[in-house]
């Protein structure tokens, strides 16, 4: 399932431009919520913060805006 998601979500989000660089602090959040949810399905991690079910996934906080900054490098 983890393989799934990083295969198709971001870079259906990425496709749009507003989306891949947000300017307000809410559309960030509205974005990072696809993740959050998507880690709280998985069943063995229901129970953590969304700080350690990124971590142990293996995931990026705040997905776009991390993302696009380590490609700028």
């Amino acid at each position: 399932m983890l393989a799934l998601y990083k295969t198709l979500v971001p870079s259906r989000l990425e496709y749009c431009v507003s989306a891949w660089s947000p300017h307000y602090r809410k559309d960030k959040d509205l974005l990072e919520n696809v993740q959050r949810l998507f880690t709280k399905m998985i069943q063995s991690f229901q129970e953590m913060r969304y700080e350690e079910r990124i971590r142990k996934l293996g995931l990026l906080s705040h997905l776009l805006e991390e993302r696009r900054d380590a490609e700028r490098i």
